[in-house]
């Protein structure tokens, strides 16, 4: 049987597996893979603010068959700076990241025997009528940068199976970008390219009132779609919840028509510096004490599903950057939410037992992962106490689940006492399978797989040279049994 005859249901499994730069050389083997491989390239494709991603989309919008592939679109919000072109400094970078293409026009005419004046003539006109080019298609970025969020509700329009818009912003091009340097952006020449560029990333420090915007624009293109889009928001900076004014821009946007919400807070800086990280982390702890954060949730009345990202515990002292009691207040609770994520959180016992008692009766999937309990707060009573309340067809526990914080543990640093849940292989701990237990348990009930489990200790703090350790050893003393 030759590979064009295969079942339909096999080609489908194979594309699922094969990477986006794959797929169009699988299409090509016959017209009948052709149709199985485009709905697999198709289904979820990204755009940002430029003439020509914007272009891509339109004309992928206006195709016939196409268009009914496309369930998710991701907007990258993040763009480069367009503001300085003067042409000495686009011509040092365009040298640098386009050197290898440079040389090869270049030995090629010297291979036509011109001579050396000559061909730098050459060179210098080939490079200014480059530089036109590509100033004629700044001016057309600036155009579209103006213009392009109040035309997103028609550009979703076109895409009649459209499930989900995704809002992030890509790492390379993103806030403190460490890439802001020529040697750092060479190694990202396609990228660059791909995107209709060759300059440089922003210089000056990225504003954080962008998420507002970007957030805005997605929901009010979502709030048109029908039925309603699955919205998420990624890379989203604590910065914007700052901001009392946000509740204005949100007046003229039915959100209850807004049924699923995933925010992801970008607090990592692109640098990885731990000490930068966990100042961010308790920065953004301050901030969120405010209330903004509930104060927001509250005008989602209709959601089905809510994802908390919060990226990153405090490697000083082993915080996280937010207390779930100031995001979810007393009469906070949505009456159709029937999928809830949080990660990277601290919480009293009861304030997670009302949460989730008050969803009992809708709730089908529960995702928890790097949640503190506050002391004295008990994960096995906890979750056997709710368990019997719920209806959960799926429950999904990752990273670490802490229900103890002991401060000046080791040599004036704290320590995090809990359980490793998750199934990823770990350099310390290995792979576990107590998140896979635990989610069968909170299924199906029986006996919490916590209390026949070992708890262990992980250390955070700052040493005497102000480094960070961050490690975990597993104890069995009386501290953590």
């Amino acid at each position: 049987m030759s590979l064009a005859h295969l079942p339909a249901e096999i080609h489908a499994l194979i594309s699922s597996h094969l990477s986006q730069e794959t797929l169009p050389s699988y299409r090509l083997t016959s017209k009948r893979l052709a149709d199985i491989g485009a709905q697999h390239l198709f289904r979820a494709i990204s755009f940002h603010a430029s003439y020509a991603s914007l272009n891509r989309v339109q004309n992928l919008g206006s195709h016939p068959h196409l268009k009914e592939y496309v369930q998710c679109l991701t907007w990258d919000t993040s763009y480069l700076n367009l503001e300085d072109r003067n042409y000495d400094d686009w011509k040092d970078r365009v040298c640098t990241l386009r050197a290898a293409e440079l040389a090869e026009i270049w030995e090629s005419w010297h291979a036509q025997g011109l001579d050396h004046d000559t061909v730098s003539g050459c060179m210098e006109r080939f490079l200014c009528e480059a530089y036109e080019r590509y100033i004629e298609s700044v001016l057309d970025d600036l155009d579209v940068r103006i213009h392009y969020q109040a035309s997103l509700p028609d550009l979703l329009a076109q895409f009649p199976k459209l499930k989900t818009i995704v809002v992030d912003r890509k790492p390379y091009a993103g806030p403190d970008a460490a890439a802001a340097a020529v040697e750092d952006l060479a190694s990202k020449p396609a990228e660059l390219v791909k995107r209709g560029m060759l300059f440089a990333l922003p210089r000056v420090p990225y504003r954080y009132a962008q998420d507002m915007v970007s957030l805005v624009a997605a929901l009010r293109a979502a709030q048109a779609s029908a039925p309603p889009l699955e919205v998420h928001l990624e890379n989203l900076h604590f910065d914007l919840f700052t901001q009392s004014s946000f509740t204005f821009d949100l007046q003229p946007i039915d959100v209850l028509r807004i049924s699923r919400l995933h925010l992801h807070f970008a607090l990592t800086r692109p640098s990885h510096d731990p000490l930068d990280s966990s100042m961010n982390v308790m920065n953004c702890r301050c901030v969120l004490h405010h209330g903004h954060l509930k104060a927001f949730l509250q005008k989602f009345k209709g959601l089905r599903a809510l994802g908390l990202d919060f990226e990153y515990r405090s490697c000083g002292n082993g915080r996280a950057a937010v207390e779930l009691r100031n995001v979810f207040g007393d009469a906070l609770a949505w009456p159709k939410l029937s999928e809830l994520t949080i990660l990277h959180a601290d919480t009293s016992e009861c304030v997670l037992k009302a949460l989730l008692a008050a969803h009992a009766g809708s709730l089908r999937r529960l995702a928890l992962g790097d949640v503190c309990l506050d002391p004295p707060g008990s994960w096995e009573a906890l979750l056997t106490s709710v368990q019997p309340s719920l209806s959960l067809e799926e429950a999904d526990f990752s990273y670490f689940l802490f229900d103890a914080r002991i401060e000046n543990f080791v040599r004036g640093k704290a320590a995090m006492v809990g359980w490793y849940v998750d199934g990823e292989e770990s350099v310390e701990l290995g792979r576990s399978d107590l998140g896979e237990r635990l989610g069968s348990f909170m299924v199906e009930g029986g006996t919490c797989p916590l209390q026949k489990q070992r708890k262990i200790v992980r250390v955070v703090g700052r040493l005497e040279d102000g480094s960070v350790e961050d490690w975990v050893e597993e104890r069995h003393s009386s501290v953590v049994t």
